[in-house]
């Protein structure tokens, strides 16, 4: 999510990208705070729908000083691992360079996450089963692999 020059604007549109992907779902969200030039991920914790303002505003004090990353999926514990993701409101995929109109199925959400790479989301009614959704993203990104999108960033707690 790049950097918007209206901060109110800025924090609407994060919300209401939160609000699509994970609904009013329970469960902790797990940001990821990179220093550039680093390799040491700081991570943090936020009770989601709850705690969305603690999160909203850590993300726009991160802005400048870190590049912020998020699981896109909701977490049982304050732990970013593939047995405590226990609800997949939705699949994702890291499409960098693949165009989102080049999408077999049209996502539910598309991220411009800097010039000419974007990410791409698909919404749920009702959570699906984890592995379930971990295999549907890996099919999307190897589907889509020779259009540009990453191979690689396809499983549950991807930050």
């Amino acid at each position: 999510m790049g950097v918007l020059a209206d901060p109110q604007e800025a924090r609407t549109k994060r919300e209401v990208f939160f609000g699509l992907i994970f609904r009013k779902v329970e469960g902790y969200v797990c940001l990821g705070f990179l220093s550039p030039g680093t390799r040491d991920m700081k991570q943090e914790f936020y009770q989601w729908p709850s705690e969305r303002g603690s999160m909203l505003h850590a993300i726009e004090q991160a802005q400048g000083s870190f590049n912020v990353y998020f699981c896109p999926q909701l977490l049982s514990e304050r732990r970013c691992k593939k047995e405590y993701v226990f609800a997949t409101p939705n699949v994702w995929a890291d499409l960098d360079t693949c165009a989102p109109e080049n999408l077999l199925v049209p996502p539910s959400v598309v991220v411009q996450s800097s010039p000419g790479r974007y990410q791409a989301y698909w919404t749920f009614e009702r959570e699906v089963d984890p592995d379930d959704a971990e295999a549907l993203s890996r099919r999307i990104a190897y589907a889509h692999q020779e259009q540009g999108a990453d191979t690689s960033g396809w499983d549950l707690t991807q930050l």
